[in-house]
């Protein structure tokens, strides 16, 4: 189950925020402003940025994966 909202940015960045602790799990700095972002899974999400990328993150190694 996942217990953190994720959050994409017009400057760039996709957070993962705890909703019980409210604080910051995880950031990462895209390359164009996040768009767009959705879980895909309980361990990987997916999300597009202005520059037409489309991404997937996984969660457990903090790092995209390639596509």
């Amino acid at each position: 189950m996942v217990n953190f909202l994720l959050l994409g940015s017009e400057s760039g960045y996709i957070k993962g925020v705890g909703l019980q602790s409210h604080k910051q799990i995880f950031q990462y700095q895209c390359e164009s402003a996040a768009n767009c972002c959705s879980f895909i899974s309980s361990s990987s999400v997916a999300f597009g940025t202005k520059d037409g990328k489309v991404w997937l993150f996984d969660l457990q190694a903090r790092q995209p994966v390639t596509i």
